[in-house]
């Protein structure tokens, strides 16, 4: 207030007053983000493989790295990998690391190294796959000298490993008191704490050599991929990390489970998002629910943290009108989950079935078909989209055997972030609104497909013995 009292303490980005009366949908979406204060940024881009992105030329030297198609391939032979010259960060106060992920190899590697061996430099950090216990990936900031001067946060075990891309954030914000200091992030998703290595002291950051996949290119060797590593001199939140390798394709079709006979649970697109079940039957290519099973969902999470568009699709029979069922759900309650999307069944009117998807602020976006329309005992194709194009009650929209069903509930339409959560079906969090019916064909499409593009015809079995003539 007249630059004399009530000053802030903190970051203020795009301030823009316009002469007319906005609708939520004509607000900013999101900041400016190409300001960010990038420090390096190696996106291995084919011609440039080594070149950093951000213009600082903080470039990279290598030997025995693999690029292919814009990725950093490391089969734990190479004997160089690290910055030509020291990547000076000591007038950093607050810093973001972040990289994309793909490795199936749990053993004792590096990932980043700030210094040829970051216990001996204070104010260095490594990011690294422990080896034991195995699968986790540690990051951690050496704080103080002694046995006790580190901070160190954990994505435990199995997560990262698992053969498919990883988004990885590691967070220093100097203005937090508390152990989230420094905070790591797998997917946009925030990881536990090492409760025995909570160090908060501030000294300034290194002047050092950054290595990466290996400790000083000798010892602690990395087998996977890299892609688009990224350190930005400000303290970034979820909304703000990179989204998806840079020159890596993503699949259109996420998840597909036709639940076929030979393999009931697992996922048809190839993408490895296999089912864990524990009571649901299949019969004739169809699974079915009695209401008696614990366990049906993912069994590691699905990250839709890439995608923009969704289109969530199914066939569904029941003739059970009474009881509210949760049909899809991604994420525990996706009510508490900003960027997540449900359908349930019976809970506004029996037999009808509302989806959606869940906005910042609880605020929702909600479709409904008519009562009755669902619980006929035939099976219907239903089809959740989610379309960032489209304003107001459109962007999502829920369709019943490709017709359009009315919107009941839109307090919101702006952008999303979707979730890496796990995905639940016919159950909410395998415990409560456990469905009685069958299902069929559930497949997820990063793309806000027409009516045109969804299935139309279940992948039958057919029902008697099966007769061959010779």
């Amino acid at each position: 207030r007249l630059n004399g009292d009530f000053k802030f303490v903190g970051e203020l980005d795009d301030i823009r007053i316009s002469n007319a009366a906005l609708t939520p949908n004509e607000f900013l979406q999101a900041r400016t983000e190409g300001m960010l204060p990038v420090i390096a940024h190696w996106d291995f881009n084919e011609g440039s493989e080594l070149t950093d992105a951000s213009g600082n030329s903080n470039d990279l030297w290598a030997a025995g790295v693999t690029f292919t198609g814009g990725v950093a391939r490391l089969d734990g032979t190479h004997t160089a990998f690290n910055t030509a010259d020291t990547l000076n960060l000591t007038a950093q106060t607050n810093l973001t690391v972040e990289y994309f992920i793909r490795t199936a190899d749990s053993s004792l590697a590096v990932v980043l190294e700030h210094s040829a061996n970051y216990n001996s430099n204070v104010g260095c950090f490594i990011n690294a796959l422990d080896g034991s216990p195995p699968d986790d990936l540690s990051a951690t900031f050496r704080a103080a000298g002694g046995g006790t001067g580190y901070h160190r946060d954990r994505i435990l075990g199995g997560e990262l490993t698992d053969g498919q891309w990883h988004h990885v954030a590691w967070v220093h914000d100097s203005t937090l008191a508390t152990i989230d200091r420094w905070a790591l992030y797998l997917d946009g998703v925030q990881q536990p704490q090492d409760p025995t290595k909570q160090n908060l002291s501030l000294p300034a950051l290194c002047n050092q050599t950054l290595y990466i996949g290996s400790r000083a290119n000798n010892l602690y060797k990395l087998t996977g991929e890299l892609d688009d590593l990224r350190i930005t001199g400000r303290a970034l939140n979820p909304v703000q990390f990179q989204k998806a390798p840079s020159t890596e394709l993503l699949p259109e079709v996420i998840a597909y489970w036709p639940f076929s006979s030979s393999a009931p649970t697992e996922d048809a697109s190839g993408n490895g998002h296999s089912l864990t079940n524990n009571g649901v039957a299949f019969e004739r290519g169809a699974a079915l629910f009695d209401g008696n099973f614990s366990v049906f969902s993912t069994a590691g999470t699905l990250n839709l943290r890439p995608y923009s568009a969704l289109t969530i699709e199914y066939f569904i029979r029941t003739l059970t009108d009474s009881g509210a069922f949760e049909i899809i759900e991604h994420s525990p309650t996706y009510v508490g989950n900003h960027g997540g999307f449900s359908c349930n069944l019976n809970a506004l009117n029996p037999g009808q079935l509302q989806g959606g998807f869940s906005f910042y602020f609880s605020k929702f976006n909600v479709d409904a078909t008519s009562a009755g329309a669902i619980t006929d005992g035939v099976w219907h194709h239903v089809a959740l989209v989610y379309d960032p194009a489209s304003d107001g009650a459109d962007r999502v929209r829920l369709y019943l055997d490709g017709e359009q069903q009315v919107t009941t509930e839109n307090v919101d339409d702006q952008a999303l972030d979707f979730l890496n959560a796990k995905l639940y079906i016919g159950s909410r969090s395998n415990h409560t609104f456990k469905f009685i019916g069958e299902l069929d064909d559930i497949r997820i499409t990063g793309a806000a497909l027409a009516p045109e593009d969804f299935m139309t015809v279940r992948t039958t079995i057919p029902e008697g013995a099966v007769i061959f003539v010779r």
